[in-house]
């Protein structure tokens, strides 16, 4: 008996003590279950369904651009050659200085023949006056008939012909500037040896700087004389400045399918030909375009657009029409409303009526280029 009673105390002793451990981690489970279920169900998308980013569509103001490149050129150019065969002299002048209108650039040696040429035809004009005086007076007594008057006139008219054109050659030696302006280009130096129609040196007027560049064939119509267009330049960091469309060349170029523009600058700053130009010429404005990225679209094997919106859990196909695209953003003219939550990622396998488990809902966020013309 007494052993018996002996063990029956200690298996009430571990029983009292076991009973608490077992309650303890009883607990522990129910509770780590608990927080895994809790935790798992609103952060692990849901087994065997495909994962999805979507974007809420927006109407918002959009303007589409043409984005082009040009150069800053001069107007008027003058590329100056020789008129006559010799060698250079007193030529002072280099690339970067300013000329006055009428001011000599340089000289044409062997220019005695042609001032000997004027020494004579003043002799000529000299004598052909006196033999038409001597003339007029045998005439007026009779001596002769009255059509050697006529003669005589015309052989005076002959000689100061002749005295014109050698005074011309003269000026041929000399090379003046045609206006004033900016020696761009100087292709002789003193003792360079010229023959006639050679190039000399090349004058611009820096009044005339404008913006030279090329339009696409399929935007021509978007772009006419007196619009406003925005240009950034390098040399000032990016800033934009404004600048009008002045001219619009009447044909394009054979190879290129495009059309050669000039614009002027509205603000009065330091340009100089050659400089590199971005421009950006606004041609549309939609004031309640609905936007989307660009990656949101999916193109069809029959080539159609479209995208998929989320509803219920479910991702539908809706077939889209595209307008204006710029800086990565997609304007939909039809098959979206704003406030359509819109697949951006994840939407190449999907189809129609497919559940999908959303992972991220995104904010619309607008790409700024750092050259955005804003002014």
């Amino acid at each position: 008996m007494n052993h018996i009673k002996k063990n029956r105390i200690i298996l009430g002793a571990d029983t009292t003590a076991v009973v608490p451990f077992l309650i303890l981690m009883a607990a522990v489970c129910i509770m780590t279950a608990g927080c895994n279920t809790k935790n798992g169900n609103k952060t692990k998308p849901k087994k065997n369904l495909p994962v999805v980013e979507t974007m809420v569509a927006e109407a918002i103001a959009m303007t589409r651009n043409i984005e082009l490149t040009g150069t800053i050129e001069a107007a008027r150019v003058a590329r100056m050659a020789s008129p006559a065969e010799g060698p250079v002299l007193d030529c002072s002048i280099r690339e970067g200085d300013n000329v006055k209108k009428e001011q000599v650039l340089l000289t044409i040696g062997r220019k005695r023949a042609a001032e000997e040429q004027v020494k004579a035809a003043r002799k000529e004009l000299a004598r052909e006056e006196e033999d038409l005086q001597r003339i007029e007076q045998l005439v007026r007594s009779g001596a002769i008939p009255a059509e050697q008057i006529e003669e005589s006139q015309l052989r005076v008219s002959r000689a100061k012909s002749q005295l014109t054109k050698a005074l011309e050659s003269i000026d041929d030696y000399q090379i003046r500037a045609p206006w004033t302006g900016i020696i761009s280009k100087v292709f002789v130096t003193d003792g360079y040896f010229v023959s006639p129609r050679e190039t000399l040196l090349e004058i611009f007027d820096p009044k005339t700087l404008i913006i030279r560049f090329a339009v696409p064939e399929k935007e021509l119509n978007n772009v006419h004389a007196g619009m406003t267009l925005y240009t950034t330049l390098d040399t000032y960091d990016n800033r934009v400045f404004k600048a009008k469309i002045t001219r619009l060349y009447p044909e394009l170029d054979r190879k290129m399918h495009t059309r050669i523009v000039e614009a002027s600058l509205t603000e009065d700053i330091n340009v100089v030909p050659g400089m590199f130009t971005r421009i950006s010429i606004p041609v549309q404005v939609v004031n309640d375009a609905i936007m989307i990225p660009d990656k949101s679209i999916v193109l069809t094997p029959q080539g159609k657009k479209v995208v998929f919106v989320v509803k219920g859990g479910k991702a539908f196909r809706h077939e889209v029409r595209i307008g204006i695209e710029q800086n990565h953003m997609v304007q939909i003219s039809e098959g979206i409303q704003a406030g359509d939550s819109v697949v951006v990622s994840g939407n190449q396998k999907l189809q129609d009526g497919m559940n999908v488990s959303v992972l991220k809902q995104r904010q619309l966020s607008i790409p700024e280029k750092k050259d955005e013309l804003t002014q």
